[in-house]
């Protein structure tokens, strides 16, 4: 089992640009020195505003964009780490600049770049590039048979729906052959079975609750099957982590947390009130992973033996403070990851 960190989050916007910058290469030295193997950056566009209603004012964030920001990371930790973007929204983007980009971030990650993608579907993304809803799913896939294309071919035409081109030829190089690995984001029954199809790996959903994951691996596996293709070596996984030394500091200072992370996002908000957050929180429904390292080692555990994942990258709530983070990456790195290696050598 590796571990990775997502250092990105949904700053606010008045926050100095400089200093996210330096928290985001500052969280990725932490997560390094306590043992994780992968540096993750999430991806947003035009994230709002949403209309406000009654849970409260809607979500205005900020954030940098990932592949530009992976490179600067990878300046600080070089081949010490893997990259992954966590991930890439589709919407905006065109296969020739973005192959040209991914063959450029591996040569500066050392040839230790994963690009995980996905379909998107925020309406304000949506909007902002002109992109009809109802055409995402063929864009998509148009754009995943195009960027690959171009990565591994030497002169491509492609003529699609969406995007056309003559002889294009990348003047970026990548260092792994014949590209970086494409992990294919994925929620949805048909999204899985895309990424069985078109991907190097199924990257799980963090919104997914351990017992839908559970169901949805039978619909990746029998998929593969289908198609002849083996189980990829990779198997990632992304979960929302809060941690803390009791579990009752944990849920205190999570709950507020992740209720105002859901009620601002308006129309595309997944809970109405802060007593169904809490049930399902009692419940263990969620997919989030919050506890003390104890509880914590628990939920990683089950994980890892029901969801087949064998690659664990955490992301920390909307706007948690820099001392939260430490004490995250600190808990995780020192209490739950070596446990949790610790088990897997002794089953083995």
């Amino acid at each position: 089992m590796r571990f990775g960190l997502t250092i990105t989050s949904n700053d606010g916007p008045d926050m100095d640009p400089a200093e996210r910058v330096e928290n985001h290469v500052e969280r990725a030295l932490w997560a390094r020195d306590c043992g994780f193997a992968t540096i993750a950056v999430g991806h947003r566009h035009s994230f709002g505003p949403a209309a406000d209603d009654d849970r409260g004012a809607a979500l205005v964030t900020s954030r940098y964009q990932p592949l530009l920001l992976l490179s600067h990371v990878a300046a600080h930790l070089g081949s010490d780490v893997h990259y992954a973007t966590a991930v890439l929204v589709s919407t905006g983007l065109h296969p020739v600049q973005l192959a040209e980009d991914i063959a450029t971030l591996d040569a500066f990650c050392a040839g230790g770049l994963r690009v995980g993608i996905g379909l998107g579907w925020l309406p304000y993304e949506l909007e902002a590039f002109g992109v009809e809803r109802s055409t995402r799913v063929r864009r998509f896939e148009e754009l995943l048979v195009s960027t690959c294309d171009l990565l591994t071919g030497d002169s491509v035409s492609f003529d699609g729906e969406f995007f056309k081109f003559e002889r294009a030829r990348l003047i970026a190089q990548s260092v792994q052959r014949p590209r970086p690995p494409i992990w294919i984001g994925a929620s949805a029954d048909a999204g899985v079975r895309r990424a069985a199809r078109m991907g190097d790996a199924w990257s799980m959903s963090g919104h997914t609750p351990v017992h839908e994951l559970v169901r949805q691996q039978g619909v990746y596996r029998d998929e593969l099957a289908r198609l002849g293709r083996p189980l990829p070596d990779e198997r990632p996984l992304h979960r929302v982590v809060y941690i803390a030394e009791d579990r009752e500091t944990a849920f205190e200072e999570a709950l507020p947390n992740f209720l105002d992370q859901y009620r601002k996002r308006g129309a595309t908000g997944w809970f109405q009130s802060t007593a169904e957050l809490e049930r399902r929180l009692a419940a263990g429904e969620m997919h989030w992973i919050v506890g003390d390292p104890q509880g914590c080692f628990e939920q990683l555990s089950l994980i890892e033996e029901t969801v087949g994942a064998n690659q664990v990258i955490f992301t920390m709530p909307q706007r948690t403070s820099p001392d939260k983070w430490r004490r995250t990456i600190h808990l995780l790195g020192e209490e739950v990851l070596p446990r949790l290696t610790s088990a897997k050598r002794s089953s083995g």
